[in-house]
């Protein structure tokens, strides 16, 4: 069956039109992106512009943005009374990557987030000390509460990043003396595993 002239052009029409439609509901999808992401405080990092809800295990920094950005919203504003979240990290390296996400995650709302380091150990008085956020290895942090006195009685997060990776190295005394330096009651165990 040939078709006439005036069908194609119907047809080429109707595909012109329909890609119309298309465009402009796209559009509409990415103003309300932009939307969602302005009322949460989330900034694109560099990635190609994600769709709010995506799949975010692939990268450890998409892996990293799906256990910080809802404890972010769940913390809501920084507060100065201690330690509200511990996020648990199997190395210095690895600990200074969440380090970084986290910064770029929370700016603009003021968060104090820190890093457990050895100069922080050395020259901070703990009992002022005071963060939303702390990221550390087990060893340091162990280290911390036995020697400095660290009170992680506010914690509400207490994360396991690449818990896998924590228990293979043998490090339950170090996470079993955080755990129970954890005393609120409160507390919410979030466990992140690398797959």
């Amino acid at each position: 069956m040939i078709a006439s002239s005036g069908e194609v052009q119907a047809d080429q029409e109707s595909i012109e039109l329909s890609k119309k439609k298309n465009k402009k509901e796209q559009n509409r999808q990415l103003e309300r992106d932009a939307i969602f992401r302005k009322q949460h405080n989330i900034h694109v990092s560099g990635y190609n512009v994600p769709s709010p809800l995506q799949s975010f295990g692939e990268l450890k920094s998409r892996k990293t943005l799906a256990f910080v950005c809802p404890m972010l919203m769940k913390l809501k504003d920084p507060e100065n009374g201690g330690i509200r979240v511990v996020i648990l990290c199997h190395t210095r390296e690895l600990s200074a990557q969440i380090f970084r996400e986290c910064k770029k995650l929370a700016k603009g709302k003021k968060f104090g987030i820190k890093l457990m380091t050895k100069n922080l150990l050395r020259n901070v008085d703990f009992s002022k000390f005071s963060c939303d956020i702390l990221i550390s290895t087990p060893l340091r942090l162990r280290f911390s509460i036995k020697k400095k006195k660290i009170d992680l009685s506010r914690v509400e997060f207490l994360v396991l990043d690449e818990s896998d990776k924590l228990f293979e190295l043998e490090l339950f005394k170090q996470i079993d003396s955080v755990l129970k330096a954890c005393s609120n009651p409160l507390l919410d165990f979030v466990e992140v595993r690398a797959r």
